[in-house]
Parts: structure tokens; sequence; C-alpha cells
């Protein structure tokens, strides 16, 4: 609406201060002073801030979604040593393959140089490994985050001139997605710590009868009670 306004009075210039006024109180802005809707605040329950939290993690994870589903890119390229390979802004160089020997396998590990904008930022080294007891080849991915976004590097085929088939993902916003999940679960551990959410199973009255005599020491009490158990016990032998 403020911003219907604003179009309308466009040709006639900005409007003043009158109709901003106006307009923001058509949709409910600025209607309380800022202490009395930080005391308002203050004052809701736990329950109501959890539930607020649970929702902006809901936000949070969605937006990730999104930004993985919408501007997420990748790259197969086969390169050999001092070859480069970009993607996004990062630029990969490739520095060359080395065998290293582990346990029960020997790998093939690739040094790749990871610059942003020409500055070296981290290095990534993506293996694959062969385990010849069990004659199976894996692929270790290399990962490097960089803020909420993460950057994958996986090899591939090593061909006969020397060259590696390299494939390159960008995955923008994608730890969003988990830190959205765990606002969520703070959300609900919140809303549950809320002291009238916890309802407590009552008590058998003759139990709380006997706790209140003994707790204040009424003799009286003791007599009344205990006398009435027993004249209702003989009554009914009687019969």
């Amino acid at each position: 609406m403020v911003f219907a306004g604003a179009v309308w009075h466009w040709p006639r210039g900005f409007c003043d201060d009158r109709c901003c006024n106006r307009c923001c109180r058509a949709v409910g802005l600025f209607r309380e002073p800022f202490s009395t809707v930080r005391r308002r605040a203050i004052g809701l329950p736990r329950s109501a801030w959890g539930t607020a939290l649970a929702h902006f993690g809901v936000a949070v994870t969605l937006l990730g979604i999104v930004g993985v589903t919408t501007w997420a890119s990748e790259r197969i390229m086969a390169l050999k040593p001092s070859q480069t390979i970009s993607l996004s802004g990062y630029d990969l160089t490739f520095d060359g393959l080395v065998q290293r020997s582990g346990p029960n396998y020997r790998e093939a590990v690739a040094k790749f140089t990871v610059r942003e904008a020409g500055v070296p930022i981290g290095v990534m080294e993506p293996s694959k490994r062969n385990f010849a007891s069990r004659a199976t080849t894996t692929t270790e991915a290399a990962l490097m985050t960089r803020g909420v976004s993460q950057l994958y590097l996986s090899l591939g085929d090593t061909g006969a001139d020397g060259s590696v088939s390299v494939r390159l993902y960008y995955k923008p916003m994608v730890l969003l997605i988990w830190l959205g999940a765990v606002v969520m679960a703070m959300g609900g551990a919140l809303s549950l710590s809320d002291r009238r959410l916890r309802v407590g199973a009552p008590k058998p009255a003759a139990r709380v009868e006997i706790n209140v005599a003994l707790r204040f020491c009424h003799p009286a009490f003791l007599v009344r009670y205990f006398g009435s158990r027993a004249g209702g016990a003989a009554g009914r032998s009687f019969e």
C-alpha cells in the first residue's frame, strides 16, 4: 500500500509527510512508540518466542533450498597440470597428481589451488582410492566452505595423455538448510520450556489429605479422617 501510494503521487513528486503518515497508519506501522512495543515483546511467553524462532528457522531453510536449486552450478572438464577450471568466480588450478599409500589401499591425490579474484584462498585435494584386497575403487571428494556456500570437487578417470577428468560443483547457501533445521529445533525447545505447557498429573485426594494433615500436625483432623473411615467399614460389615 505504501508502494502504491508512492506510485500514485509520482507524477506530482514525492508525497508529503501527511500522505506518508496516512499510508503508515493504513498498514498498521508506527502506531505505538518503540518503548511500548519493546515492553510488550519482553512480556510475551516463551512459547510465543519459540514459535517465532521456529518459523524463522523454516524461512532460513527455505532460503537455502531456493538458493541451491536456483543458483547452483557445475562443470566437468579434463585438465592437465597447470591448467585451470573456473566456476562462479572461483579459479582452480591443477598442480599435479601424487600417489600415496594407505593402510590397505593406494590413492591418487590431485592438488588444486583455489583462487578468488586472483587471490589464493586454499587448496583442495580430491582423490581416488584403490583397494586391492576387494578390487574396488572409491572417490573421495574435496570440500571447501565459503560462508554459507560450498565448493565440491571430485575426480574422474585418468587419460592416457596424463589428463584428469574433474567435476566441480558450487552450492550457494547450502548451509542455510542445516542452519534452519537447528534454529527450528531451538524454537521447539524454547516453546517446551514454557511452564504453561508442563501439566502435572493430579494426586489422589486421600493422599493429599494425609500429606496436609501430617505437614501441619492436626490430631483432630487425623481422628476425624480415620474415624469416618472406620465407621464406614463397620457399616458395610454389618450389612
